[in-house]
C-alpha cells in the first residue's frame, strides 16, 4: 500500500480518499493477503514526462482532427502549449522510460501488486470543474497524479470502486501490476469488487453540501 504521490506533482490526498485506500487494505488483509506499506520510487522524471506525453498527445490529437475550431478554446489552448516544447522534449522522454520503469518496479521485489489512491479527491460535478484555462485544467488533473506513472511506463493498473462518500460520490482505489501480469491484477480486483460490491448509485441523487 503506498499513499504518497510522485514527487513534484502536490496532489493532496483527501480524508474520504484515505479512507478508501485503508478500508481496501483491510479487506485484503481479512482475506488473507498480505499488505504493508511501502514508497514507491516514482522519481522526479515520472512527472515530467507524464506532462510532455500529455501535450504532445493533446497537440497531435488536436492536429489531425477535423474541424479544430469546434474544440472547446482550453483544449486547442493545451494544444498551444505543446508547441512550445521543442520536438525532441518527446524523444527525451521516451528515452527515459525504461529508467523510470526500473525505478518504479523496485517496489515488486517484495509485492505483486500495489494499491494506491486513484485521486487525491472524489469526482467533482461539473459545475465545479473549470470551464476555462489550459494551466488551471492541468492543475485540476493534478488530482490523478498517482495514475500518470504507470501510463507512462505502459503498465498494467485498474480502477477497483470501493464506495460512496459521504456527499454521494463515488470512490475508487487503483491497484497496478507487474509487466504484462493482467492474471494476477483482475483476479485480486475482482476479489475485491465480489467482498464489496459497489451500491446501486445515481449520479442524480449525489450532491455537494
Amino acid at each position: 500500500m503506498s499513499t504518497a504521490p510522485p514527487p513534484g506533482t502536490r496532489a493532496t490526498l483527501s480524508t474520504a480518499g484515505r479512507g478508501a485506500v485503508e478500508a481496501t487494505a483491510r479487506l485484503l488483509a481479512d482475506l488473507g493477503h498480505e499488505v504493508h506499506e511501502a514508497e514507491v520510487d516514482y522519481g522526479l522524471a515520472s512527472l515530467w514526462n507524464g506532462t510532455v506525453r500529455l501535450l504532445k498527445g493533446a497537440q497531435a490529437d488536436v492536429a489531425s482532427t477535423p474541424r479544430r475550431l469546434r474544440l472547446e478554446r482550453r483544449t486547442r489552448r493545451v494544444a498551444t502549449l505543446a508547441r512550445l516544447l521543442p520536438p525532441r522534449s518527446l524523444t527525451r522522454a521516451r528515452r527515459r522510460e525504461a529508467a523510470i520503469a526500473a525505478s518504479i518496479n523496485t517496489v515488486f521485489e517484495h509485492a505483486d501488486l500495489v494499491l494506491t489512491p486513484l485521486c487525491g479527491t472524489p469526482a467533482p460535478l461539473v459545475d465545479d470543474c473549470p470551464s476555462t484555462g489550459a494551466l488551471r485544467s492541468l492543475r485540476a488533473a493534478n488530482t490523478s497524479a498517482w495514475l500518470a506513472p504507470w501510463n507512462v511506463i505502459g503498465q498494467p493498473a485498474v480502477s477497483v470502486p470501493v464506495g460512496l462518500d459521504d456527499d454521494g460520490m463515488p470512490l475508487a482505489v487503483q491497484l497496478a501490476g507487474r509487466p504484462r501480469d493482467e492474471t494476477t491484477l483482475l483476479q485480486v480486483a475482482a476479489q475485491i469488487e465480489a467482498h464489496q460490491p459497489f451500491p446501486r448509485w445515481s449520479p442524480l441523487k449525489a450532491h455537494r453540501s
